[in-house]
């Protein structure tokens, strides 16, 4: 992963932080993920979890968080 990171900021280093290269980081980012995304939901969706500690990768294959179920409490007169 981070050599994904390393070569794309290689990338817009050499090119500087223009257009081109944000749109070609995105659309690798699209091609990685095993998820179907339309560009404007995967922009929008970096952009809200910008400065969240998250593995990218496993994020982009499975962007909802599902907690595990937690049993519920028993109440005094519960019979199951």
């Amino acid at each position: 992963m981070q050599s994904a990171f390393k070569d794309g900021a290689r990338l817009l280093a050499s090119r500087g932080p223009t257009p081109d290269g944000r749109v070609l980081l995105l659309r690798y980012l699209k091609k990685k993920a095993n998820r179907k995304w339309y560009m404007s939901n995967l922009i929008i969706f970096l952009r809200l979890n910008l400065f969240v500690k998250i593995d990218l990768y496993e994020w982009l294959h499975i962007p909802i968080y599902q907690p595990a179920q937690i049993a519920t409490q028993k109440t005094l007169f519960d019979t199951g």
